[in-house]
């Protein structure tokens, strides 16, 4: 398998059941302790705030009046991982695709945002009308998002995100040691 990012001697493999209830898949994630690699992070420091911190800060309102929120990242649940298997299985990234951590953030940047029944995980909405879903700034992690997502089997986006419940999605999905 051609790939840019090497998987390392020691690095996360994961098995189990699909929703058909077939075993047979691994999952190598982009983490590496390898210098070459180009995810590598060389801070302890840096790699324990951007990676292993499972609770931060999410800004929103306006850009001359933002406010940061208290954000639960989550990207330890157990829903996480299968739940954004489940998004870059719609991005139709083929395996090469999948060995670049460029066009994986962009497949993920494409797909937390849910449009014209690509099977994101969160639909948009700033109209001010939740009734058939929740309202975005009632969200207060990811985890609930991704296991929602997951226990649909990524064929129903969730109901309703914004601008930062996007980037929180993103990030929990992007995050795992």
């Amino acid at each position: 398998m051609p790939r840019k990012s090497q998987i390392p001697k020691t690095c996360t493999v994961l098995h189990g059941n699909n929703l058909e209830g077939e075993t047979f898949f691994v999952t190598f994630l982009f983490k590496s302790p390898l210098e070459k690699d180009t995810v590598f992070l060389d801070k302890e420091d840096a790699r324990r705030e951007y990676v292993l911190n499972d609770v931060g800060k999410i800004f929103v309102g306006t850009q001359k009046e933002p406010r940061g929120r208290r954000w639960i990242y989550g990207q330890f649940a157990d829903s996480v991982l299968p739940a954004a298997m489940l998004m870059l299985n719609h991005s139709k990234l083929d395996y090469t695709g999948r060995a670049s951590p460029i066009l994986v953030s962009r497949a993920v940047s494409k797909l937390v945002n849910s449009e014209n029944d690509d099977k994101g995980i969160v639909v948009g909405n700033w109209s001010g009308m939740y009734d058939d879903g929740m309202a975005p700034w009632m969200w207060t992690g990811s985890a609930a998002i991704m296991d929602e997502y997951f226990k649909n089997g990524g064929e129903q986006s969730v109901k309703y995100g914004q601008c930062w419940v996007f980037a929180g999605v993103a990030t929990t999905g992007t995050h795992h040691d």
